[in-house]
């Protein structure tokens, strides 16, 4: 492994740490469904990995169909309440 190789997989190590340890990355993601953290339904998780140098970077929610469901009932419960919002409630829109 060359020089650089190493210095650039040691500054991503230490800009993980750092972040980790303010709180901003943390070790497992779970879905979020409903404006709530929930774990996946079958309680699977996949680890991702950084491309510079194999290591994990956190544990990601594996989502089932069963999640999906959970997802789109959230959904379709959101739509129906923002329904109800008058339109001076809605965010406006960027684009004019």
């Amino acid at each position: 492994m060359s020089t650089t190789v190493l210095v650039e997989s040691n500054l991503f190590q230490d800009a993980l740490e750092f972040v980790r340890q303010k709180g901003c990355l943390q070790a497992r993601y779970d879905n979020f469904i409903g404006g709530k953290f929930l774990p996946p339904t079958e309680g699977r998780y996949y680890t991702d990995t950084s491309p510079i140098n194999g290591k994990a970077i956190a544990d990601i929610a594996r989502s089932s169909p069963q999640d999906v469901e959970l997802a789109l009932d959230a959904a379709h419960a959101a739509k129906r309440s923002w329904a109800r919002l008058a339109v001076a409630s809605e965010p406006r829109s960027s684009t004019r």
